[in-house]
């Protein structure tokens, strides 16, 4: 692997490698230990901005990129601002296998942060449909990807829903 490949760019060359080797289960099962390996610390990023909408990327690798230059005091004048749009963008390189789900995880911690950010709050409970807060577990990177993208579905639809009922019972968007 080049060494100067960062990021989601070496996810993507271990990825290859790990797609080439199927035929070869000893190689396929060592290459398979180095994703899992390599994909921890940006699955510990993934978690945290799914969950709770925290960017925590201190080496610029995660799939998000935050501007920081853009103010969110422009909240207290519009709850509609741009800032939203603005404030968290994403990656031109991402992961191969977040492909299709990139829009998905990018909304949904921009929903936490709009929680976060109008209730003037540091965390938003993350609450199943139940109201139970939700324990996520650790992300571990699996070749079928099923448990991730169950993952990204799972934390949307909780930060969506907690997004409405924010806007619904405590902003009263219906009465506007």
């Amino acid at each position: 692997i080049n060494e100067d490949l960062h990021g989601a760019e070496v996810l993507n060359a271990v990825y290859a490698s790990l797609q080439s080797n199927k035929g070869d289960q000893d190689r396929y099962d060592v290459v398979l230990s180095l994703m899992r390996a390599s994909c921890r610390p940006y699955f510990k990023m993934l978690k945290s901005w799914l969950y709770e909408g925290k960017f925590d990327d201190p080496y610029s690798e995660f799939l998000i990129i935050k501007e920081n230059d853009i103010r969110k005091e422009s909240l207290t004048e519009n709850i509609m601002s741009s800032y939203w749009q603005q404030c968290y963008s994403l990656r031109d390189s991402v992961p191969h296998f977040l492909e299709g789900y990139t829009h998905k995880i990018l909304r949904t911690g921009k929903y936490w942060n709009v929680v976060k950010e109008c209730q003037h709050s540091e965390t938003a409970a993350a609450l199943d449909g139940s109201g139970v807060a939700l324990r996520p577990e650790d992300i571990v990177y699996d070749p079928n990807n099923r448990n991730l993208l169950a993952m990204v579905e799972k934390a949307f639809n909780v930060a969506s829903q907690s997004l409405l009922s924010f806007l619904h019972e405590k902003v009263d968007m219906v009465g506007r």
